[in-house]
């Protein structure tokens, strides 16, 4: 079956997350990545890549909920983009509320394409972080064109040209 248009502003719900510090330290170790700032219970410093753990839930909302895919189709998504940008640092202990919503769907020679924002906010509704994340539908068909909406996400730029050889200095 194709990936479906109709997916295109699907707002995927919201979750609650508390970055406990042993969720945190947890996240580090499997990382893995063994800076001590990462397991200093009196300092503890939360790892730039740690949004993904919290986002995961939706991640797996996103891949499944709707868009007319079959299991299989599905199961062969892959992640292919992913831009994540901390408005500020996250602090141990901190309560956020994660939601999501497709924001572009697009075909490729290899497949569908789904990107998917998610936004983090605290307690006081600011913006803690934001992540956008592409999934590729290996062998799965657009049903009608590419399509996207404005997400407030900055314009990306263009992949550098490939070059083949080397230059001598």
């Amino acid at each position: 079956m194709p990936l479906h248009p109709t997916a295109l502003g699907v707002d995927l719900g919201s979750i609650e997350a508390v970055c406990d510090a042993r969720w945190l330290m947890a996240y580090a170790a499997g990382v893995p990545d063994e800076r001590p700032e990462f397991y200093d219970t009196t300092a503890l410093a939360v790892h730039p890549l740690f949004p993904v753990a919290p986002e995961w839930e939706l991640v797996m909302t996103a891949r499944s909920a709707y868009g007319g895919l079959t299991p299989d189709e599905v199961r062969r998504g892959i992640h292919v983009e992913h831009d994540l940008v901390l408005h500020r640092a996250i602090r141990a202990g901190e309560r956020v509320r994660v939601s999501a919503r497709v924001t572009a769907v697009g075909r490729r020679r290899a497949g569908a394409t789904q990107r998917t924002l998610f936004t983090a906010t605290d307690e006081q509704g600011e913006v803690v972080w934001r992540t956008a994340m592409g999934s590729l539908y290996l062998g799965v068909d657009l049903a009608g064109e590419p399509e996207s909406i404005d997400d407030g996400w900055p314009e990306r730029p263009a992949p550098p040209a490939l070059r083949s050889g080397c230059t001598a200095a």
